[in-house]
């Protein structure tokens, strides 16, 4: 998984779907600043989160890791 696509997407999706980043840390009950270091590229989920950020966010594996 390339990191610097991953946070793109999520920043992307989140603006998209106008979700705060504390509003995903509650929908998959992690730390507002896990998801911090997920949007900056700091640190990847792990699976079973981006299972539950696809979930949240209604979309695919795909569309969070692909350019």
């Amino acid at each position: 998984m390339c990191l610097a696509e991953f946070s793109k997407n999520l920043k992307l999706m989140l603006s998209e779907k106008g979700m705060s980043q504390s509003d995903l840390a509650r929908a998959i009950e992690t730390t507002p600043t896990a998801i911090t270091y997920w949007v900056n590229g700091v640190k990847e989920p792990t699976l079973s989160n981006i299972y539950k950020i696809t979930k949240a966010l209604d979309c695919t594996f795909e569309e969070l890791i692909e350019k």
